[in-house]
Parts: C-alpha cells; structure tokens; sequence
C-alpha cells in the first residue's frame, strides 16, 4: 500500500505486528471499483474523509460536493477524489515515514476508537466501518475540549454523517466505557499510559500542542464525547 506499512491483526489488537516494506508499483484501476458491493465502495469513502479531514480542504470540496450527486459512491469526479487522496497520503509520509517525527500519526484520526470498535467486534465490523466511528467520536471530541468549533464541528460530522448512510450500525452498544477505555491504552499513540487522540483544530488542519499531533484524553474526557456518540446514532 501507499506508505509502505504491512500489518497482521493479532487478538491483541490491530495491526499489532507489522513492517515497513515498499511495493515494487501500486496499479490503479478506477474500474475494479464497479465489481464491488455498495458498503465496500462506502467503507473507501470512509477512509477518504480523513485526508479531507485533518489536511487537503481540496478534497474536503470534492467530497461535500459529490454528497450532492445522484450516485456518490460512483461519482464523475472519482478520479479526482482518488488522485487527491493519494497526493495527500504521499506527502505526509515522504516527511516522516516511520513515524520518527509524530507528523504521520495525523494519519491515524479516528483509528484510536476504530480500532478497538474492530477487535471488540472480532474484526466483523470493517476497517472504513470502524473508523468512521472514531472520527465522528473525535470531531465531537475536539469541539467538547474547546479546539473545534461548533460551526467546523457541524460540518465535519455532516461529511462523515453523509458517508455513513444506514449501513453503518453503532457497534458500541452494552460494551463499558470503562472496558473500551481500557483497551484504548494498548494504542501505540498513547502517552505514560493514557489513551491520546489526533483531534482537529479546523477543517483541515489537525490540532498540534506540546510539540505532538497527539492529545492525552481523561476518562471523564472520553466517556462524555462516548455517551455523545451513542445517542448520536439514535438521532
């Protein structure tokens, strides 16, 4: 894949065993997307509201406007949404390709929570599923800590919220906060053993403080912006 990680899910989380090793070529073919079911294509687009999300407000446009399309998981623009979303990938990896800098945790926004949605889950609940989740649960998160806007926030969770369509069913319910914040701590972005998340400062631009695109989050924190989420997915 683009970025050169190869990760194994273990029972002990995602993606807990793994190498950098660089593919020889990475084929596009737009194609192949026309063989796939509705809910694949939708879990791609999942993924794609990220690099929207915490960098290329280019594809943050191309996004909201293919929302008003006829068929958005088979847009006119898709070349252009793909193009993009590789073109924002790239460049973050080129400046820190193992992760030695922090900048490439930006990559991680929503994976925290997604993660532990997909090992709860026994990886039943697809990656772009989960992650969806976790993004909408860190927008909201960002906006209750006072970095996010109200208006930023309402935009942000209207682009996840359109991707997410009915497909997507909250997978949380009956599981503990306590229990899900627990596992959080295994997340290789945490810091002395507190659960950190990437959360967003605007559209576009991931929030940066004491020198890490990571924000150590209280449990009191998490559980509030959880119990959000979960009554979320009842509106």
């Amino acid at each position: 894949s683009i970025g050169g990680k190869n990760g194994i899910n273990t029972s002990f989380g995602k993606n807990t065993l793994g190498t950098f090793y660089e593919p020889v070529a990475i084929w596009r073919e737009l194609s192949l997307l026309q063989t796939l079911p509705a809910k694949e294509l939708q879990n791609g687009f999942a993924e794609i509201c990220k690099y929207a999300l915490v960098g290329s407000l280019r594809l943050f446009d191309l996004l909201k406007f293919n929302l008003f399309s006829k068929n958005f998981f088979s847009p006119p623009n898709l070349n252009e949404i793909v193009e993009e979303a590789i073109r924002f990938k790239e460049c973050v990896v080129k400046q820190d390709y193992q992760e030695s800098l922090g900048l490439r945790y930006i990559l991680n926004f929503g994976h925290t929570l997604g993660h532990v949605i997909e090992l709860l889950s026994q990886y039943t609940v697809q990656h772009g599923e989960a992650i969806l989740w976790g993004r909408l649960f860190s927008v909201h998160l960002s906006y209750e800590k006072g970095i996010l806007s109200s208006e930023e926030k309402e935009l942000s969770t209207w682009l996840l919220e359109g991707y997410r369509g009915n497909n997507f069913v909250y997978p949380l319910t009956g599981i503990s906060s306590q229990k899900i914040y627990s596992l959080l701590k295994s997340d290789k972005k945490n810091t002395q053993g507190v659960p950190s998340f990437v959360l967003l400062k605007n559209i576009g631009q991931p929030y940066f403080s004491d020198r890490s695109f990571c924000t150590k989050i209280s449990f009191k924190e998490f559980e509030k912006s959880l119990t959000w989420l979960s009554k979320y997915n009842k509106q």
